[in-house]
């Protein structure tokens, strides 16, 4: 039997997210066919869960690095770069505005954390996480290593001298993440936005080269990478669910209320849901009194704060009996604009029948999704506010579109299939 090391990228346990559902769905499973080993650490587990995850993930054998001094040594000199490249930005040089009252992203992304923490992942490898990583593939043998997310990215070049097959999980293009963060952001000059944007391209590609296989979880990332890559990327996409839920859409006699699945952290999330709220949801929750917009995950208490009211509900994580209640009579919103991959919260409403209002950039990577038959698809205020006032009481409508989104989500992302194409992958590298 084979050994696959897997190393996930940010934190996947409690399992709480978009991405440590990608992460992990398909681990357990994988343990039927390969030894797996999980190196975890302080940064993408805390140590309180490991026994739950361990529980949770019996058959796999699970690696842990603790913090030390040392690594806080380190983690001060990574500080000390990001530090430099936010100065190499100076904001003041740029006469960007101050944020206001709560960091709201349109300045708070200029921010410069974003683009320098994609310089971050490149150039400030961590050295202790690095030979942990090297001493777990000398001592167990390892024979694949799978790494997850821009966090591990530059793994492959400093571990070029190791006899192992290298497979890079690419949840998010780093680059195209970029672009959108500067095109919506930024007030930097164009070509010193461009500056960044190639140099970015640049590491990114560099580092993907040096992996026996790319794998991204649509094929409109793929055919982006394929103009830069040696090797062309396969296509490898999750599911949200081991076995076929209910379609529990159940609208009530009155109107459907709206819901945003995701937490504040993300900034796609972010920068989305402050424009529905400051474009749409204001001027529309005016003219109808009884809608409401329940929005999950953690989200910081100044954003909260600063939109929360009687309209606007606030749930943080809760557990999936509640998350259902709510979702059964509401349609899931996705005002996203950036960023590339799989949208969870699309794939997680379709998966349970629940109707879905996107952005055309929110939807991209699903295959099949044609407007008012599966999905419902706006891209500025004036579509959003009129598909609302459409279809927020049109239970035939919104019923047909369950329907339909919940018959492609098990036609397109069968767990066995989807399972079977990444063993597929494991045996031809």
């Amino acid at each position: 039997m084979k050994k696959l090391l897997i190393i996930p990228g940010y934190k996947i346990y409690p399992v709480q997210n978009g991405g440590s559902i990608a992460q992990t769905i398909f681990i357990n499973a994988l343990c039927n066919y390969y030894e797996v080993h999980i190196a975890l650490n302080y940064k993408n587990l805390e140590n309180k869960d490991i026994f739950s995850f361990e529980q949770n993930h019996r058959n796999a054998i699970v690696h842990y690095l603790e913090s030390s001094t040392k690594q806080n040594n380190e983690e001060t000199m990574k500080a000390r770069i990001l530090k430099f490249i936010k100065k190499t930005f100076r904001l003041n040089n740029w006469h960007i505005s101050k944020a206001p009252h709560y960091n709201k992203t349109n300045v708070d992304i200029n921010n410069i954390k974003s683009v320098s923490a994609k310089f971050n992942s490149f150039t400030a490898l961590d050295f202790v996480f690095s030979q942990y990583i090297k001493n777990i593939i000398v001592k167990e043998r390892i024979d694949i290593v799978q790494m997850e997310m821009d966090y591990n990215i530059a793994l492959a070049l400093y571990l070029s001298e190791y006899n192992v097959k290298k497979i890079f999980v690419h949840h998010e293009l780093i680059a195209e993440k970029v672009i959108d963060e500067l095109t919506y952001y930024s007030q930097l000059p164009k070509l010193y936005a461009n500056f960044l944007i190639n140099s970015v391209e640049l590491l990114e590609t560099n580092c993907l080269n040096a992996y026996d296989a790319v794998l991204t979880f649509n094929t409109a990332d793929s055919e982006i990478l394929s103009h830069k890559l040696k090797k062309q990327s396969i296509v490898s996409p999750f599911p949200v669910a081991f076995q076929k839920y209910n379609n529990i859409f159940n609208p009530n006699a009155d109107n459907c209320n709206l819901i945003f699945l995701g937490g504040g952290d993300h900034i796609p999330n972010k920068h989305g849901l402050e424009w529905f709220i400051d474009n749409v949801a204001n001027d529309l929750f005016k003219e109808i009194k009884s809608i409401k917009l329940f929005v999950t995950g953690t989200w910081p208490v100044s954003f909260k704060n600063h939109y929360k009211n009687d309209q606007i509900i606030f749930t943080n994580f809760i557990n999936e009996k509640e998350l259902d209640s709510i979702l059964q009579n509401s349609i899931v919103i996705s005002p996203i604009f950036m960023g590339s991959g799989l949208r969870v919260k699309i794939l997680s409403a379709m998966a349970k029948g629940i109707p879905v209002l996107s952005t055309t950039k929110g939807a991209a990577g699903i295959s099949n999704l044609i407007h008012t038959k599966n999905i419902l698809l706006a891209d500025n205020e004036s579509e959003w506010k009129q598909i609302i006032q459409l279809f927020i009481n049109n239970n035939e409508a919104l019923s047909t579109i369950s329907k339909n989104a919940y018959e492609l989500y098990y036609q397109t992302f069968n767990f066995e299939e989807l399972l079977n194409t990444r063993i597929a992958i494991y045996q031809n590298i």
